[in-house]
């Protein structure tokens, strides 16, 4: 990539997925491996998933919201005012991390019935469809936005294909996960 695009796009491509890499953390906080410890102790499968999902989708609220606050705050009041490029890259590449958990969900509860290959399957599909669009850029001379945009193009293809996987199973969905199942999920 700094071959055919430069140090300064990779580095704002670094530079913007390692900051919203830190703040990504926010998005789990554990309760993927609840999950697993639900299912494997017998948890009836549609409750935990929808259980699971409700977390993990606000969870996800709260880290894009958390990581607008303290992009403001950083290009705000601390002195250090983003270009337009480099917000654009941020909001392309916070997509792609918004994309990419709701896959996660699927391919963590696969781990959790002990159906890997179907996770791997849905993981498989980002580097498949990701690679080959980022070197198509970088050979046709794109840009960072572009790069940006190829990274979106593959979350959006892994989390239609996960949820795709997920519809297909006919897991039964609650409508209102149990709260003692949300409750439980927090204390261990």
């Amino acid at each position: 990539m700094t071959r055919y695009l430069g140090k300064d796009i990779y580095g704002s491509i670094a530079f913007s997925l390692s900051l919203l890499a830190s703040f990504n953390s926010l998005s789990d906080l554990g309760f993927s491996s609840a999950h697993v410890k639900k299912i494997s102790e017998g948890r009836d499968s549609g409750d935990c998933l929808s259980t699971f999902t409700t977390i993990r989708v606000l969870l996800d609220g709260m880290m894009v919201t958390i990581t607008l606050v303290a992009i403001f705050i950083w290009s705000s009041y601390l002195g250090h005012p983003l270009t337009s490029g480099t917000w654009s890259l941020l909001m392309l590449f916070l997509l792609y991390y918004c994309m990419y958990n709701l896959a996660t969900i699927i391919t963590t509860h696969y781990s959790a019935t002990m159906e890997q290959a179907k996770g791997q399957i849905v993981t498989l599909f980002d580097p498949i469809i990701r690679v080959p669009l980022i070197i198509f850029i970088c050979l046709g001379g794109g840009g960072a936005i572009n790069i940006a945009y190829a990274y979106v193009a593959s979350a959006l293809l892994i989390m239609v294909v996960a949820w795709l996987f997920i519809y297909r199973d006919r897991v039964q969905w609650k409508r209102r996960p149990s709260s003692d199942l949300i409750l439980s999920s927090r204390l261990h």
